[in-house]
């Protein structure tokens, strides 16, 4: 390991004084937004930007606040976490990710945060070089105060690579606690304090389990929504209806947002400290979360592990998170009850991401009957009836043959129609492959 004479430049990067003066000329001109209110204003917002997508824009607003309080430590018997909180947003293309992503890169900028866009997804692209001279290029997870992929798709594919397998390494090591990056390179060492958050949108990746084995995905808080072609037509119908509209009116609540997320950061670097009371609603959030697990097969809950300890530690930062949009220093009760109004849904989409895209946990009656029906379509029918499915698999409880299909849909694996029955009697439920609507 180098010693410490040997790097030339800091260990973390110092606070930028024209970042704190932008935040203090923001707070001599608008008030933030207390409380809840603050989440709720930047999601009707967000909305305006990016429809129908509350839970992508609830998990960008918590990385903004999350950064804002990244140098606000959080006791926790002998060890400490920081505050920090990271996203990665999945979701199919032309769903509204671009325009969210810009909406949050624009809040962040106005409330002094520097955020990347098109953040290089290789290892030196992310944490810097070292030049043959000795001379350190530092990267943006030594700079940015939010890393953002705005395309993260590359970013999976990267660091499936073989040449590129250290980076979901250097990934763990940015959003650990204290973020400490060090790295051996041809010419020297890379070594100092990333205080940076991720962020990161991409359509669901091909299943690769090893995201989460590995730990990458499990330190990221996870927003996943299924969208079916419902979700489109509705968009272009809010396309039109939002023709000549803009959100210019709503600029002073824009400020207030920056605002908020101004005096927070402001907070948080004089050293803010927070005393946390009324945690046995912490607990009522575990027993939600444990009960929902079990609404999932064995093995999504058994792949689902290695995110529980980190949801518990998020539930902590959105309990304080609450607290801060306050400017309190106590963390109370309807703190931990917004907590885990945010956490419940996220670890919803945790399991439904890990149920619909981990190939490790698929069922393998499901895999038979997604097999199946790929073959009768295969052979020439357009369709294959429910009922046909039903008949072919009268092993399987009719609950589960109802959820696997349900799941085959919601993946885009099948499209789902209603045929008219004629003569009056049940309509008859069909699936196809996508590739076979005309």
């Amino acid at each position: 390991m180098v010693d410490d004479e040997e790097i030339q430049y800091p260990m973390e990067c110092p606070p930028r004084q024209e970042s704190i003066a932008a935040r203090q000329a923001l707070l001599e001109k608008h008030e933030p937004i207390s409380g809840p209110a603050f989440l709720t204003t930047y999601v009707e917002l967000a909305e305006k930007a990016s429809r129908h997508n509350e839970l992508m824009h609830t998990l960008m607003a918590l990385v903004l606040t999350g950064q804002a309080l990244h140098r606000t430590r959080i006791q926790i018997g002998a060890q400490q976490q920081d505050a920090r909180i990271h996203g990665m947003i999945f979701q199919k293309s032309g769903t509204g990710k671009g325009p969210a992503f810009v909406f949050a890169k624009e809040t962040a900028e106005r409330a002094g945060m520097e955020m990347s866009s098109d953040t290089s997804c290789t290892t030196a692209g992310l944490i810097g070089t070292v030049g043959k001279d000795g001379d350190a290029t530092l990267g943006p997870a030594y700079s940015q105060d939010i890393v953002g992929f705005q395309e993260a798709s590359t970013l999976f594919h990267t660091a499936g690579q073989q040449h590129s397998s250290d980076l979901i390494n250097i990934i763990n090591q940015i959003t650990d606690v204290g973020g400490n990056i060090s790295k051996r390179l041809g010419t020297g060492w890379l070594r100092y304090r990333s205080h940076s958050s991720l962020m990161g949108t991409t359509y669901p990746p091909d299943s690769r389990s090893e995201y989460i084995g590995t730990g990458f995905l499990p330190r990221m808080g996870v927003a996943y929504k299924p969208v079916g072609r419902g979700f489109y037509w509705d968009v272009w119908d809010w396309l039109g209806d939002n023709l000549n509209a803009s959100i210019s009116d709503e600029s002073h609540a824009l400020e207030r947002v920056s605002a908020t997320l101004a005096a927070i950061h402001l907070k948080s670097d004089a050293g803010w400290a927070f005393k946390y009371v009324d945690r046995e609603e912490h607990k009522q959030t575990r027993i939600e979360a444990s009960k929902l697990m079990h609404e999932f097969d064995e093995s999504v809950a058994a792949s689902s592990e290695p995110f529980i300890s980190r949801l518990a530690m998020y539930n902590i930062k959105f309990a304080m998170a609450s607290a801060a949009w306050s400017l309190r220093d106590e963390v109370r009760r309807e703190d931990w009850k917004l907590a885990r109004s945010l956490t419940i849904p996220m670890w919803g989409s945790v399991l439904k991401f890990i149920s619909h895209y981990d190939v490790s946990v698929m069922n393998r009656d499901q895999q038979m009957m997604y097999e199946w029906i790929s073959d009768q379509i295969r052979e020439g029918q357009n369709h294959v009836t429910q009922r046909d499915v039903f008949r072919r698999f009268r092993g399987i409880p009719s609950d589960k043959r109802r959820k696997y299909l349900q799941d085959l849909v919601e993946q885009g694996a099948l499209v789902q129609r209603r045929e008219i029955n004629e003569k009056g009697g049940r309509p008859s439920i069909q699936f196809m492959r996508p590739h076979s609507l005309e």
